[in-house]
């Protein structure tokens, strides 16, 4: 087996391990002790993937898409929370149940007071 991934922690080695196994690939989360023995402290490159040694291209690139994938999703919710921020995006339909909703809120109010 050879070592393919270093994680941050042991939970993102877990998760490129489990990729790598969705897609048919043998792999071995190694540092879970390791990790233990800090206590508290973060950890780091002791959580590591491995994988057979007939399946490293192919977990290679796994891993590269899954990379990638990873930070254009973070790309694109920032920029979904901009649009949500001001407004934009938002549909017509969307708009008028907002408004709606204002408003039956605003007559309970005056109705109560």
């Amino acid at each position: 087996m050879q070592l393919i991934y270093r994680a941050s922690d042991i939970t993102e080695a877990h998760i490129v391990s489990g990729m790598l196994q969705a897609h048919g690939l043998e792999a071995f989360v190694g540092g879970h002790y390791l990790q233990g023995a800090i206590g508290d402290m973060a950890v780091q490159n002791f959580a590591v993937v491995h994988v057979a040694d007939e399946d490293v291209t192919e977990a290679k690139r796994l891993i590269a898409d899954y990379e990638g994938r990873a930070d254009s999703e973070t790309d694109r919710e920032k920029s979904g929370a901009l649009r949500r921020a001001d407004g934009m995006g938002s549909s017509p339909m969307t708009r008028l149940v907002a408004a709606i909703v204002t408003l039956v809120c605003m007559l309970i109010v005056l109705f109560i007071w």
